[in-house]
């Protein structure tokens, strides 16, 4: 409400101020404001200004003044405002022009005019000064009232009426196509936003009805205006449209736009063509505008105070000035109020400055909506990847427990499977054979062995699988052969490097210690071949033959077969045992 009254406020006192201006400006300027009306040899005392209707009417006017002494300055006879064409005659001897003749017939602009008065007629004493008007384009005729002043004053006021006549009023038209186009843009860019729409349409109607400014210089389009004047309703019915998306996007549909605006076209073309379209467009379309105009201010005006949105009061604020100004217009042209200013044009240019501020707000309330789910977006993701931050690092120490535990169980195993099983034949040994015995030393030498494997194979981050083998060799095979066993051994087909961790590397000795010791054991050989090469797929393998001794009976996996087949599952490999003749094979693909 503040803001409301305060730009009312502002907007009222400027419109004071407008009125008063060309009062004031008066200064040594004599105001003539009673004449008579000739018509034939009868004489109508009238009242400056004055307002008549009718086509092609010409009407004579006299007025008298005195000079009380012979100015010091030229003087001129300034006519603030009238309608068509005028000439002037002071004590019988017509005075020159020396304003541009322009006929225009808009009701909410005027034509100013100065008459030059020679010095000879310029002395001190009673004068008579006649002025004939007529107006051939329009219905509309008037007269303000008449001036005697100093021709500098005189070039003064007119060069403020002419501002505010054409070049407000060109600057107006470029301002409204200017925001029309935006409206487009934000439109074509946004086509949910319907309010720019009606935006476009009712700067467009404005635009439309602001091209008789142009007429100063495209005389053509003067003869116009009349008939844009029934096109007037479309503008209101614009506006309305406009006021209804503003207070509640979508309520603009009540007002079914697809039936409307024919209606209202074809009305206007109906007016156009009518032999009466003055008289039309002065008592249909004119009274449509303001009704939708009127309508629009009521709806902004219940609406202020339950939306608290200081866009609708602005629009409100230059909707009910634009109106004020415009009532103003017409009452001067009518008479009754004084000769000044045509306020519409400065009002329109408050209407505008509201339009933008309405425009940039909802641009600035777009970005900082846009802002707003940035930060919020922002925050849920920094929320997200906190909880995702904790589940990893829950799962990490899942991932790490498990290992521990994998590696702890693995590392069991391999001790339980070689160190222990040693260990416990140690034991036993010692229990029960004789001190001579040399079992119990050739058995702890074993464990040694076995201890000494899984060292190697551990000792190091990467493993080198042939060089774990060759030790496997030296501290496993060569005992053997030793005792006479025939061993052939060949790693020569291996690829040189093979990606493979410490654990695997031990997988890999495992398998191979369980298939030497079995074939040692059960087999009986003659000869042990433990040979390793490349398959035609590039995949390496490793085969452990033995020969010369007793044939496997097959029936159920035994404890050792079932370990090897499950070390090589955790290799991702394949583990084969066949039965040879004379022998067994043991396979590892990996």
């Amino acid at each position: 409400m503040t803001t409301l009254f305060v730009v009312m406020g502002v907007s009222l006192l400027a419109l004071v101020m407008a009125i008063s201006l060309p009062i004031a400006l008066d200064g040594k300027a004599l105001r003539l404001t009673d004449a008579v009306l000739l018509s034939g040899a009868e004489e109508t005392p009238v009242k400056l200004p004055t307002t008549w209707f009718g086509k092609n009417i010409r009407k004579s006017f006299r007025l008298h003044f005195e000079m009380p002494s012979s100015p010091e300055e030229p003087q001129v006879v300034f006519v603030p405002f009238y309608d068509g064409r005028i000439v002037a005659m002071l004590d019988g001897h017509p005075l020159p022009n020396a304003s541009p003749i322009i006929l225009r017939v808009n009701p909410l602009r005027h034509t100013t005019a100065i008459f030059v008065i020679p010095d000879a007629h310029a002395g001190p004493g009673k004068h008579s000064l006649t002025l004939t008007l007529d107006n051939p384009l329009g219905v509309l005729g008037s007269l303000s009232d008449i001036r005697i002043a100093p021709e500098g004053e005189a070039l003064h006021q007119q060069a403020m009426i002419d501002f505010a006549n054409r070049d407000l009023h060109v600057l107006l038209v470029g301002a409204h196509a200017f925001v029309c186009l935006i409206s487009l843009v934000l439109f074509l860019l946004r086509p949910a936003e319907r309010l720019f729409l009606w935006l476009f349409w009712t700067m467009a109607g404005a635009s439309l009805f602001s091209m008789g400014a142009l007429g100063d210089t495209f005389p053509i389009l003067a003869g116009f205006f009349p008939y844009l004047i029934c096109f007037a309703p479309l503008g209101g019915f614009f506006l309305l449209g406009f006021t209804l998306e503003l207070l509640s996007p979508g309520d603009s549909a009540r007002l079914r736009p697809r039936v409307a605006i024919p209606a209202l076209l074809l009305l206007g073309i109906v007016q156009a063509f009518s032999p009466l379209v003055f008289e039309l467009a002065a008592g249909v379309s004119v009274p449509l505008l303001l009704m939708t105009g009127c309508t629009s201010v009521v709806l902004m005006w219940r609406a202020k105070d339950r939306h608290e949105r200081k866009e609708i009061q602005i629009v409100l604020a230059a909707t009910v000035t634009v109106m004020l100004a415009v009532v103003h217009d017409l009452s001067m042209r009518l008479g009754a109020v004084p000769s000044g200013l045509f306020l519409a044009p400065f009002a329109r240019l408050f209407f505008l400055t509201a339009i933008a501020y309405l425009m940039m707000k909802r641009q600035a309330d777009y970005a900082a909506a846009l802002d707003q789910s940035a930060r919020t977006l922002a925050s849920k993701l920094a929320e997200r990847e906190a909880d995702l931050h904790r589940v990893f690092k829950a799962q990490q120490v899942f991932a790490e427990r498990e290992l521990l535990n994998q590696e702890r169980q693995r590392m069991t195993s391999d001790l339980h499977d070689g160190v222990a099983g040693h260990l416990v034949t140690i034991v036993t040994l010692a229990e029960h054979m004789a001190p001579s015995d040399n079992r119990l030393v050739n058995t702890a030498r074993t464990a040694l062995i076995d201890l000494r494997l899984v060292i190697d194979a551990l000792s190091t981050d990467d493993a080198d699988l042939l060089y774990t083998l060759a030790s496997f060799r030296d501290r496993c095979i060569a005992p053997l052969e030793t005792l006479g066993l025939e061993v052939e051994w060949s790693m020569v087909g291996l690829p040189s490097e093979l990606n493979l961790t410490p654990r695997d590397t031990l997988h890999v000795l495992r398998i191979l210690q369980e298939a030497v010791n079995n074939a040692v054991r059960h087999g009986h050989p003659s000869k042990l071949t433990i040979c390793g090469d490349t398959q035609e797929n590039g995949r390496p393998r490793i085969v452990v033959r033995n020969v010369g001794g007793t044939s496997p009976q097959m029936g159920p996996r035994g404890r050792g077969l079932s370990n090897m087949a499950k070390r090589a599952d955790a290799l991702t490999a394949r583990f084969t045992f066949r039965p040879l003749p004379d022998g067994a094979e043991a396979e590892l693909s990996f």
